[in-house]
């Protein structure tokens, strides 16, 4: 798997709600698939201090039971993987493959998002 490297579309100096964060970045011409909001900045608690809004993952992983499929998605488009494996085994394994590059003004970089 390639070294990742998250891009920076903005930063937002205050709370914002989630409409207004996507209203925004549709303003800079970003195209919204497959969004995501991780949101504790919001809640108003006192240890809450990040929120992260993201699309467009570089690549997914499906399963049905041990039947996976592995996507990556690129400018030139989709390519797709299956194969037999445990689940969660196969989420490590994709988590780990990725290097990406560390950030100083994050709490952390890189990880998975997704349903179980």
């Amino acid at each position: 798997m390639p070294k990742v490297v998250p891009r920076l579309i903005a930063t937002v100096e205050r709370a914002q709600p989630p409409h207004r964060l996507l209203a925004m970045l549709r303003e800079r011409g970003v195209a919204l698939e497959r969004v995501f909001l991780l949101d504790s900045a919001l809640s108003g608690r006192r240890d809450a201090r990040w929120s992260f809004l993201a699309a467009n993952p570089y690549a997914t992983l499906t399963a049905f039971g041990t039947r996976i499929e592995s996507s990556q998605h690129t400018a030139s488009g989709v390519t797709t993987e299956r194969f037999e494996r445990d689940p969660l085994d196969a989420l490590q394994s994709a988590v780990e493959a990725v290097q990406a590059e560390p950030n100083p003004d994050a709490p952390f970089v890189g990880g998975a998002v997704g349903v179980l």
